[in-house]
């Protein structure tokens, strides 16, 4: 017999939910602002479009924090992110993560990444009242990394670097 991790009270994981959405938000907030008003010389175009997303990401999560699918999305796109950052960090280069504002160690930004994509995937557990939606939002999230490991790649490869 397969054991089962516990399920939290609601109230509790909707505090979770709430908490970790003003974080995230806040941290995106300032990522946005270093990659639009202080973008790195090489891309200025990847990292206006990036801050731009990440605007409108934060606000998606302040709104919908209480939706498991926001979670898995949320995982997902911080998987993405930490691909991105892992490619980097392989490399021995930064990531680009907060522009040029604030230069972050690489094991900062992939931390985080890895940190969210947990988050996630925890919220996504509790809040979801589907028992088989896990194993599917974590091989989203395998793909999503595999993803952005591979746009870091194409990246590179474009700017020159």
């Amino acid at each position: 017999m397969v054991k089962t991790m516990a399920k939290l009270p609601r109230k509790m994981i909707q505090i979770t939910a709430l908490v970790s959405a003003i974080v995230i938000a806040a941290i995106l907030m300032l990522t946005a602002f270093s990659k639009i008003f202080y973008p790195s010389d090489v891309l200025k175009v990847l990292d206006f479009s990036t801050g731009l997303f990440e605007l409108i990401f934060l606000g998606v999560l302040l709104f919908f924090h209480r939706f498991w699918q926001l979670w898995a999305f949320c995982a997902c796109v911080f998987g993405s992110w930490g691909g991105y950052s892992l490619y980097w960090a392989i490399k021995g280069m930064p990531c680009g993560c907060m522009g040029k504002l604030m230069p972050l160690p690489k094991e900062v930004a992939l931390g985080l990444d890895t940190l969210f994509v947990l988050l996630g995937l925890f919220l996504v557990y509790h809040l979801a009242g589907k028992r088989g939606i896990l194993p599917k939002c974590i091989l989203f999230v395998l793909i999503s990394i595999l993803g952005g490991f591979y746009f870091a790649k194409l990246v590179q490869s474009m700017a020159g670097l």
